[in-house]
């Protein structure tokens, strides 16, 4: 096997990536959570009721 490469540096001497605790703070005051919305499910009744053609039928 052969010595792990000069250029890597063992994982507790790595600099850390990333935000900072104040920055992330920043950015959760300033935007809020990073989170999607829920939206409301439509229930089934009106999923069936909007696909049936309701129109009254036309004389050509």
């Amino acid at each position: 096997m052969s010595a792990p490469a000069a250029s890597q540096a063992p994982a507790t001497l790595q600099k850390p990536t990333g935000l900072t605790e104040r920055e992330a703070a920043r950015l959760l005051a300033e935007h809020g959570r990073n989170e999607v919305a829920a939206q409301s499910a439509t229930p089934l009744y009106a999923r069936v009721l909007s696909q049936l053609n309701l129109d009254p039928p036309r004389d050509l």
